[in-house]
């Protein structure tokens, strides 16, 4: 099994590298202790940031990009899909989004109707979010328009099992929450492999 690990966020310190972090650490030692064959490649989109195009409707100078090239390799070998990301005024990061607008050039052929044919064969998504805003917040106020382009965009590419794990009112935790929400995504890492 081949999963694609993403990160979006640009500060090594954040509780988003440590969550990062902490799951494919886990999968690398889930991997060694039981002989999963699980093939984990990660991407700090930060650690790439001047080398990701903006999306442009020229195909060809899309393609032509070394980046582009890249992640439409790593797209359409991997067979699960795991992102982490904050929540930016109630948004994905743009560099997340700016990597989803290439990904998806190559993921799918539209046919007809509401959703794609997938030209890729990830079969499940897992994806952590953070925020400042209280879970309550997103929940009923603004409706986490993030995760509604994430599911959306990867409903229409054909990707049907697709799970969420939300952390809000970040600056309140300690590390006994910490823990628990890693403990918790751990659990839920489990599920997709």
């Amino acid at each position: 099994m081949k999963i694609l690990a993403i990160l979006a966020h640009d500060k090594k310190e954040s509780l988003n590298n440590f969550i990062f972090n902490n799951i494919t650490n886990y999968l690398k030692n889930k991997n060694t202790e039981t002989s999963n064959n699980i093939e984990i490649e990660t991407l700090n989109l930060y650690d790439y940031a001047d080398q990701i195009p903006f999306y442009f409707h020229n195909k060809e100078m899309l393609e032509s990009n070394a980046f582009f090239q890249k992640n439409k390799d790593l797209i359409l070998k991997a067979d699960r899909l795991i992102i982490v990301h904050p929540i930016y005024w109630y948004a994905l990061p743009a560099i997340l989004k700016a990597w989803i607008d290439l990904i998806t050039n190559y993921a799918y052929k539209y046919e007809s109707g509401t959703n794609a044919r997938a030209l890729h064969k990830i079969q499940k998504v897992f994806v952590v979010n953070t925020s400042m805003a209280p879970l309550f917040y997103r929940k009923y106020l603004t409706c986490n328009p993030a995760k509604k382009q994430l599911l959306y965009t990867f409903k229409f590419i054909d990707i049907k099992d697709i799970n969420f794990y939300e952390i809000g009112s970040v600056y309140k935790l300690n590390q006994d929450k910490v823990n628990a929400h890693i403990k918790n995504i751990l659990e839920k890492i489990n599920k997709i492999i």
